[in-house]
């Protein structure tokens, strides 16, 4: 995500502040490269991110964690090939 923003000369310096930038620079005023349902993959990574962090009691279920997992890798492939078309 860090990358993806550099594009635009963007720096920030939260998990928060990353997706609120990706929201409005990639989704809101995008091209339509990046669509709404990434932004809600990246927005369920930090909800998740947010719990693991400081729910003492939350555990992330096996299909939780695979299903994560596929978004990151989708995600980072998108990314790249946004990156490297430029």
């Amino acid at each position: 995500m860090k990358a993806l923003l550099a594009t635009q000369e963007v720096e920030v310096a939260t998990h928060n502040g990353g997706l609120k930038q990706f929201n409005f620079l990639f989704i809101f005023k995008g091209d339509g490269t990046f669509t709404s349902e990434d932004y809600q993959k990246v927005a369920r990574a930090e909800q998740i991110r947010n719990a693991s962090d400081y729910d003492d009691f939350y555990v992330a279920s096996k299909e939780e964690t695979r299903q994560q997992v596929e978004n990151a890798e989708y995600l980072v492939k998108k990314i790249a090939r946004y990156i490297y078309r430029e």
